[in-house]
C-alpha cells in the first residue's frame, strides 16, 4: 500500500458507506482500504506508471473533495467515451490533470489519467488495485 502524508483523519466504514451511497460508482475494495488508512494526502513517492508512461501524482483528494469534484465535475472536460455521471476524480497532478475511477459498463472499475488541456486519456489501469501497484518505489 502506498503511503500518503498530509492526510485528513482516516475515513470510517460508515462514512465510506455513505459516500458509496451518494455515488453511481462502485468503490473498489483497494480504494476503501486506502481511505480507511489515509483520507487523501500526498504520496511519499509521487510517480505512477501504467506500463507505458510515468505520471506524477500530486495529491489524492480527501472525502470532502471527492464529493465536491463529483458534484461540480465540468462535463465539457470529460474525455469522449466516458460517462461523466459514472466518473469519480480521486487524485491530480501538479498541473490539475486528474486521475479518475470509472464505474460504467465495460470500463467499470477502470482508472484513467486525463489531461484537462486536450480532454484526452493518456493513462489507463484495469483497476484501482493495478493503479496502486503502478506506484514507483523511487521519488
Amino acid at each position: 500500500m502506498i503511503e500518503l502524508t498530509d492526510s485528513s483523519s482516516p475515513v470510517s466504514a460508515h462514512e465510506l458507506d455513505a459516500l458509496a451511497a451518494e455515488l453511481p460508482v462502485d468503490l473498489p475494495r483497494e480504494f476503501v482500504a486506502l481511505y480507511r488508512l489515509h483520507n487523501g494526502g500526498t504520496p511519499t513517492h509521487g510517480a505512477v506508471s501504467d506500463g507505458n508512461q510515468v505520471f506524477g501524482v500530486h495529491e489524492f483528494y480527501d472525502v470532502d473533495d471527492l464529493r465536491f469534484f463529483k458534484r461540480d465535475l465540468d462535463v465539457d472536460t470529460v474525455p469522449a467515451g466516458l460517462d461523466p455521471a459514472r466518473l469519480l476524480p480521486f487524485a491530480c497532478d501538479q498541473g490539475g490533470n486528474v486521475f479518475a475511477l470509472h464505474g460504467d459498463g465495460e470500463s467499470a472499475g477502470v482508472c484513467f489519467y486525463a489531461s484537462a488541456d486536450d480532454m484526452a486519456i493518456h493513462g489507463r489501469w484495469a483497476s484501482f488495485g493495478e493503479f496502486l501497484e503502478g506506484f514507483l518505489d523511487e521519488p
